[in-house]
């Protein structure tokens, strides 16, 4: 019998499958990391209906956020941060996205903590019904530090 991922697997196969340049403004489907002001930042996006589809036993995962979001369209944004120079992951941030189409206004929320398997990543779900393109802008405030701003755009496979 195949065992279904965790999201966290999930997540991390759609944040690292395909290697970008890093840059402050991401341009295609396939960049989907940056780093600024020493944050490196990697963008995962996974259509709520996976998350649902998820066995029982990964009842944390599909709860999170307040339960997957039970319409089509709706997706959940993730972003997992590090530092740039350490590579250490970034677990004491807050993250706002602001999630739109090109050319359209955007949805703004907070991603919350996710904590699966040891690993710290930041998400929510937000309505992204077309193929896009989308922008999604990323900031990460963090105490002590310049907050960082990263905007990337996406548009579903």
């Amino acid at each position: 019998m195949r065992k279904s991922p965790s999201l966290a697997c999930v997540v991390l196969a759609s944040c690292f499958a395909v290697g970008a340049s890093p840059s402050a403004q991401a341009r295609s489907p396939v960049d989907n990391e940056a780093v600024v002001e020493g944050v490196a930042m990697y963008l995962g996006v996974v259509p709520a209906e996976k998350v649902r589809e998820l066995p029982p036993a990964s009842a944390a995962e599909r709860s999170m956020h307040r339960g997957a979001a039970a319409h089509s369209g709706a997706y959940h944004v993730n972003i997992s941060l590090f530092d740039a120079a350490t590579h250490a992951q970034i677990r004491d941030a807050r993250v706002v996205a602001t999630v739109g189409q090109i050319g359209g206004t955007g949805e703004t929320k907070s991603l919350e903590p996710m904590e699966i398997n040891h690993f710290r990543s930041y998400g929510n779900y937000f309505d992204m019904p077309s193929s896009g393109p989308y922008r999604i802008t990323v900031v990460v405030h963090r105490s002590g530090s310049h907050d960082a701003s990263a905007t990337f755009e996406y548009r579903h496979f």
